[in-house]
């Protein structure tokens, strides 16, 4: 059975238009992970010398704080969940229709149409 989860996982991919990216092992996608975090870093880097001004991206925090927290082990996918979404009603950026749809943003990833576009 070793394996079947990454096949299937990618045939599912594919079906839905998905971009193809095989990872065999939890390494393998803490390895992209890390490695699209350094590649955004430098992006970022790049974009702030040329605008003057230091600003690191949302999605270079966040591609960090998931493949520090795949090296150690830690539900780094659920703090940034948890985090993304109190920072956003923090700031007021998005607003909880009744306590329910606040749980349930608070604890799962939200739908695209109540994300905020970054």
């Amino acid at each position: 059975m070793v394996g079947v989860r990454d096949v299937a996982g990618n045939v599912f991919d594919k079906i839905e238009g998905k971009p193809f990216r095989f990872t065999m092992s939890p390494v393998g996608s803490a390895i992209d992970t890390m490695t699209s975090a350094v590649a955004n870093l430098w992006e970022d880097a790049a974009n702030s010398l040329d605008q003057g001004e230091a600003d690191v991206s949302r999605r270079t925090v966040r591609g960090v704080g998931e493949g520090t927290s795949i090296w150690w082990g830690l539900p780094g996918r659920q703090a940034w969940t948890t985090s993304e979404y109190l920072y956003d009603v923090s700031t007021g950026q998005v607003e909880a229709e009744d306590p329910f749809e606040f749980t349930n943003d608070l604890l799962f990833v939200r739908p695209p149409e109540r994300r905020v576009n970054r």
